[in-house]
C-alpha cells in the first residue's frame, strides 16, 4: 500500500514540502487534547484514516482479503482537524474540517467538512453513518461541489453458548452514494444525475469451532455514470479505457468473493479466497499487463495498448500475523 494510497493525490504537488516521498510511510499522525466531559471529548489535528465501518485499513481485520467495491470509491485518508465526542457509552459523534477528498494538501483555499456518527446499542449491533461535503476539490476550480454519504450496518444474529459447531454468525450491509455538480473548468458542466456513484456490499460470515474457522460470502454492485472517482486501471494515459470513459457513460461493476479463514489464535490467520469481478467495459488487468510492453514504466508505449479485460477470477492465499 506504500505507493497505491498517494498515487492519485495531485495535491502533493501544491507547495514545496508536501511530497509523496515525505508522506508515503505515514499512515496516521495526529496531535490533540482530551477533555473529561461526558464520556470523553477529543480535539485532534493531523492525518486520519477514513475507513470507518466494517472494513478496516488493515486487511487482516477484514472479513475478506479483497476490499469491497464501494470501499474503492471512498477516501483512504483525510488531513485536517477533528472533534470527537462521546455523549454516551454507546454513541460517538465526529466533526471534520479537512483539506479535501483524499488530499494531504489542498486544491484550493476552501476546506471540506464532514461528520461521522457511530452507534452501538448492544454487542450484537453496530451502525456507522458518514457525510462529506466539499466545494472545491479540483485544481484552481471553485465551481464544483461534491457530496458523499456512506453507512454501514453490522449485526450478529446468532451466538452459541458452547461454541461448538457454528459458534456465531453475522451480516454486514454497506451502502455508498456520492455525486459532483458544477463546471469542470473546460466548459463541461456536470450534474448530480450524470456524475454520481452508487454502490452496495452485502456480506455474511459464519464462524465455526469456537471461532477458529470462518467462511464469508460477499456480493458487491457499483454503478458510476461518468466514471466519477473511478480509478484508472493503467498508468498509461493514452489507452482505450480513458477514451471509453466519458461523462454520461455508465461504469457498472459487480464482485463476488468466498473467503475461508483458519484462525488458530488471535495472532495468526490463514486465508484462502476466490473472487470474481465483472465490468461492462474493459477495466481489469489482463495477462498482457497494463504498464508497458515489457513491464518497465520507462519503456516507450507508442502504438501500445494495455491489456484490459471485462472480467477476472482469482484465488488468493494469505498468511497474516501480529507481533
Amino acid at each position: 500500500m506504500g505507493s497505491i494510497v498517494q498515487d492519485l493525490d495531485g495535491t502533493v504537488l501544491h507547495g514545496r514540502n508536501s511530497t509523496i516521498n515525505n508522506l508515503k510511510y505515514i499512515r496516521e499522525a495526529a496531535a490533540g487534547y482530551h477533555f473529561d466531559k461526558w464520556y470523553g471529548i477529543n480535539v485532534e489535528a493531523g492525518i486520519f484514516m477514513s475507513y470507518i465501518g466494517l472494513e478496516s485499513y488493515v486487511l487482516n481485520e477484514n472479513w475478506s482479503y479483497q476490499r469491497s467495491m464501494p470501499c474503492d470509491f471512498t477516501p483512504f485518508y483525510f488531513q485536517g482537524a477533528c472533534i470527537q465526542a462521546f455523549p454516551t457509552k454507546k454513541l460517538k459523534q465526529e466533526i471534520w474540517l479537512i483539506n479535501g477528498w483524499q488530499s494531504y494538501s489542498g486544491w484550493n483555499k476552501q476546506i471540506g467538512i464532514g461528520s461521522s456518527t457511530y452507534w452501538r446499542p448492544n454487542e450484537n449491533l453496530q451502525f456507522v453513518a458518514n457525510f462529506y461535503l466539499a466545494g472545491h476539490d479540483m485544481r484552481n476550480n471553485a465551481d464544483v461541489l461534491r457530496f458523499h454519504h456512506d453507512h454501514s450496518i453490522v449485526g450478529r444474529y446468532y451466538k452459541s453458548k458452547s461454541g461448538r459447531g457454528i459458534s456465531q454468525a453475522a451480516i454486514s450491509i454497506n451502502n455508498h452514494y456520492g455525486f459532483q455538480t458544477g463546471n469542470l473548468g473546460d466548459g463541461t458542466k456536470v450534474s448530480s444525475k450524470d456524475n454520481y456513484m452508487l454502490g452496495t456490499s452485502i456480506a455474511n460470515r459464519i464462524w465455526f469451532a469456537k471461532n477458529k474457522l470462518a467462511i464469508t460470502l460477499r456480493g458487491d454492485y457499483v454503478t458510476n455514470p461518468g466514471a466519477y472517482l473511478a480509478f484508472s486501471p493503467s498508468p498509461v494515459a493514452a489507452n482505450d479505457f480513458n477514451d471509453a470513459l466519458a461523462v454520461g457513460d455508465d461504469l457498472e461493476l459487480i464482485q463476488g468473493t468466498v473467503t475461508f479463514d483458519i484462525m488458530p489464535s488471535d495472532r495468526f490467520t490463514f486465508r484462502l479466497e476466490y473472487g470474481y469481478r465483472d465490468s461492462n467495459m474493459p477495466y481489469f488487468a489482463g495477462p498482457g499487463g497494463t504498464t508497458s510492453p515489457d513491464g518497465y514504466p520507462d519503456t516507450p508505449t507508442t502504438n501500445w495498448r494495455p491489456d484490459l479485460v471485462k472480467s477476472e477470477g482469482r484465488f488468493t492465499a494469505a498468511v497474516s500475523f501480529r507481533l
